[in-house]
């Protein structure tokens, strides 16, 4: 076994306890060897009085959104059908999906570059990767946009 370190078995509980020890000792080792100490009674208090911290009535709520590491900005809507597994959707698809319909394949353009620019005239779905490939070489043909934001104005 490494030092500082061992398997807590039943073995090696009798191991600990069965040593020349004091009964305080005894019972520090017993009650470490349990885990936390409490008891069923009071472990389901504890989980009744912190039952209903989610969303904004959790001490830690910060407003219901946050921006990932890829830039975009997510937006907490556990009704959306495009959230992701922790309730949040992208802001850019809840924009678009208020003014048209929205497939989980749809690839979404930003005109401006800017991933938190998420006004409607800022985005334009596109018909597919090779659309959005070929807006960004500037050589877009007839059939890539399929819906263009910028006919909604400022």
């Amino acid at each position: 076994m490494p030092k500082g370190q061992y398997i807590r078995t039943d073995k090696h509980r009798k191991i600990l306890i069965d040593r020349n020890k004091s009964a305080e000792h005894i019972n520090k080792i017993k009650k470490s060897l349990k885990g936390h100490g409490f008891s069923s009674e009071t472990l389901n208090k504890m989980r009744d009085n912190h039952a209903d911290f989610t969303g904004n009535k959790n001490p830690r709520w910060k407003g219901g959104s946050y921006i990932d590491k890829n830039g975009y900005k997510f937006i907490y809507s556990t009704e959306h059908p495009m959230k992701n597994l922790k309730g949040y959707v992208r802001e850019h698809l809840l924009v678009l999906s208020n003014h048209t319909e929205v497939f989980k394949s749809s690839i979404i353009h930003h005109i401006d570059g800017n991933k938190l620019n998420n006004n409607i005239s800022n985005l334009m779905i596109m018909n597919g990767n090779a659309a959005h490939r070929r807006i960004h070489c500037n050589k877009c043909i007839n059939g890539d946009i399929i819906f263009d934001g910028r006919k909604y104005g400022n």
